[in-house]
């Protein structure tokens, strides 16, 4: 009969589970091909400031990542990531762009609430699992970056899946789960650079309080996976500039972005759209004094050198203003918007989840330690924290983190402890 109830309380959840993620399939359809385009022009959400609409495309069509079809080569500031899914979605989708790339992410989103569904349900309850999965499935910051072209939904989904492989392992540690843990978090550091460190920090804090050398190798083969993900484009990297660029640049353009952001505070410390135009007669002045052409890749680890010298020498010279920055964006990381107006929503929005997942985290570390189950998402979603605080900051940054914060903000309102672990069987 106990086995019965098990079976049946599965089936429901997955139910519950299926009909969450249908929930959230639909709602970011309606918002990318209804909602998006009519309010896009007012409020000037542009679709793809970043350009990976471009080098996807060029990608698909010439093989090679570059900012144009021809005669500027291959560039270095971009990692191959979700230009190789903007590619993929533009080819499986006929070349019907933007809408291609759009559809994928709103299935990647679907995605990104069943996975929470699923961590949540092992860290704590039923309960909280549905509450968390539906409260993502309508959360107004995941469904605004399933329209743009931006690689914060791709992320956001890669974030979640670190955990959940983190999760997975802690809870039964096989070769297998570690290989999968590598291999999730090689792709999200092709994506973004910022998930690098969590390729130390997430194989050991899954295994932190296992002593013994099966734990250890484990570890170990998690991040050599990950390495060898990354690796074939490292190596593409040395062989074209000569230099070490794990995944790509751009490091040193973000920092002299930060600096001037904190140089112009003052003239409008709430508008990210003012703050980063208040600084750009500086770094044109800069940039137009580097060998070569722009969007060719000497040029470019030209411009980053000469930022990240700039910016370092400024530190070293002067450590508060780097205390300064470092304040500054340690809010602007949660709530900085393009205007504002919507800096204001955005801190409406997202100082209850801050707080809450500041509450929640103290309670589970203070109750169970670094040791445990529950506090590996904690560390992860501090060390990508961190990693924004000496560079630039804006609340966009945040959305790859917030699936996961949610988890943990619910869980603050769960009347039930966090469940007892499963015994590592290594």
């Amino acid at each position: 009969m106990a086995l019965k109830n098990r079976l049946k309380s599965q089936i429901d959840s997955g139910r519950v589970a299926w009909h969450i993620a249908a929930l959230a399939m639909a709602t970011s359809m309606v918002f990318c091909f209804v909602v998006y385009p009519r309010i896009a022009r007012r409020h000037r959400a542009v679709l793809d400031s970043d350009h990976y609409g471009r080098l996807g495309i060029n990608l698909a069509c010439t093989g090679t990542l570059t900012h144009y079809s021809s005669g500027s080569g291959p560039t270095v500031d971009r990692g191959p990531g979700y230009p190789f899914f903007v590619a993929a979605t533009w080819l499986a989708g006929g070349g019907r762009y933007p809408w291609c790339v759009q559809a994928a992410q709103c299935v990647l989103f679907s995605l990104t609430c069943l996975l929470v569904f699923a961590t949540a349900r092992r860290l704590w309850s039923p309960r909280v699992a549905a509450a968390a999965a539906l409260l993502c499935a309508l959360h107004p910051l995941l469904l605004w970056y399933t329209s743009r072209i931006w690689v914060e939904t791709p992320a956001s989904f890669l974030f979640v899946a670190v955990v959940a492989a983190c999760v997975n392992l802690h809870v039964r540690a096989s070769l297998g789960r570690a290989v999968l843990l590598g291999l999730i978090l090689g792709v999200a550091c092709l994506f973004k650079s910022t998930f690098l460190p969590l390729v130390v920090l997430g194989p050991l804090g899954v295994l932190w309080a296992k002593d013994n050398r099966v734990g250890a190798a484990l570890a170990m083969a998690s991040m050599v996976t990950a390495a060898a993900v990354i690796a074939p484009w490292t190596a593409r990297n040395a062989a074209l500039t000569g230099r070490f660029i794990p995944v790509h640049l751009v490091a040193g353009y973000n920092f002299r972005i930060g600096d001037g952001m904190v140089d112009h505070f003052s003239e409008a410390p709430f508008s990210f759209e003012h703050l980063w135009t208040a600084g750009e007669p500086e770094r044109n002045a800069v940039m137009a004094k580097l060998p070569g052409r722009p969007k060719t890749w000497q040029w470019e680890v030209a411009r980053d050198r000469t930022f990240l010298s700039d910016s370092l020498t400024r530190y070293a010279r002067d450590p508060a203003f780097l205390a300064k920055k470092a304040a500054m964006n340690a809010w602007w990381f949660w709530t900085l918007g393009q205007t504002p107006r919507k800096t204001t929503a955005l801190a409406v929005m997202q100082a209850p989840l801050v707080i809450l997942f500041a509450i929640s985290a103290v309670m589970v570390l203070r109750r169970k330690g670094f040791g445990s189950i529950h506090a590996v998402p904690i560390v992860l979603v501090g060390t990508y924290y961190l990693a924004y605080l000496p560079m630039v900051a804006c609340a966009r940054y945040s959305m790859v983190l917030v699936a996961t914060m949610v988890m943990y903000a619910v869980a603050a309102f769960s009347p039930r402890q966090p469940t007892k672990e499963t015994p590592c069987r290594i």
